[in-house]
């Protein structure tokens, strides 16, 4: 138990309360599932841990924030993280696989991957925005990542990139609970507020059903007034 205890105070610290949460929930199933096949003989140290359920994360960027953030990533010398961040938040996808996009992944002004977690295959046009910064970036000589650490050329790891990001944050005094990972979250509420179908919105986000895109979106007063406006418009 004690063990268990200290894992999920280090996850917490490194990562984030719903990492170990998430972590210690599979750690408790798997452990089950050990003893239902008699390959583990004590007791299940993740039970009882009062591990609960957190509330659905809402936080979002706002374009000033992305901006920001930006330009003090291209200020540091981070520039590989400022263009990391425009990908997630233009292309509603996760910091782990935009750290991972080649070149050879962009072809006539289309982004085509298999994104990590699911496998689904995706192809999004890209923006203006986004194609200006990959036309006006620079290219690593000892990898075909888009997004690499200038100082070494080398890609990014996930620690690294959280490192890297805190220390942009903080440098731009920005608030230090906005992550990566909540720029997905910001890109498809935007295009939810735009109007956009559910069909639409999972080509881009690479969702399989409507119930699991619904945990990224936050349908807040913006999308109220946009059903309004086109039930009485």
């Amino acid at each position: 138990m004690a063990q268990a205890d200290k894992l999920k105070q280090k996850l917490t610290k490194n990562v984030s309360e719903h990492r170990a949460v998430h972590a210690l929930k599979c750690l408790r199933r798997v452990w089950y599932v050990g003893m239902r096949h008699e390959k583990v003989h004590t007791n299940n140290p993740f039970f009882k841990m009062g591990i609960k359920s957190l509330k659905r994360r809402q936080k979002r960027w706002s374009e000033e924030e992305i901006a920001t953030f930006v330009r003090q990533a291209d200020k540091l010398g981070y520039e590989g993280i400022g263009t990391m961040a425009l990908l997630c938040w233009h292309m509603c996808q996760r910091p782990g696989d935009m750290r991972q996009l080649t070149w050879s992944n962009y072809v006539d002004g289309i982004l085509r991957f298999d994104q990590e977690k699911t496998g689904s295959p995706m192809s999004i046009p890209v923006t203006p925005l986004i194609a200006e910064r990959l036309q006006t970036i620079k290219r690593s000589p000892s990898t075909d990542c888009i997004v690499f650490y200038g100082k070494t050329g080398k890609p990014y790891d996930r620690r690294l990139y959280n490192d890297h990001a805190k220390n942009i944050r903080r440098a731009a005094k920005l608030d230090d609970e906005l992550k990566l990972s909540d720029l997905r979250r910001t890109g498809a509420t935007e295009m939810a507020n735009s109007g956009c179908t559910d069909d639409e919105m999972r080509s881009v986000t690479g969702h399989k059903t409507r119930d699991v895109l619904g945990i990224y979106l936050v349908l807040d007063e913006n999308a109220a007034t946009n059903a309004m406006s086109k039930r009485f418009g």
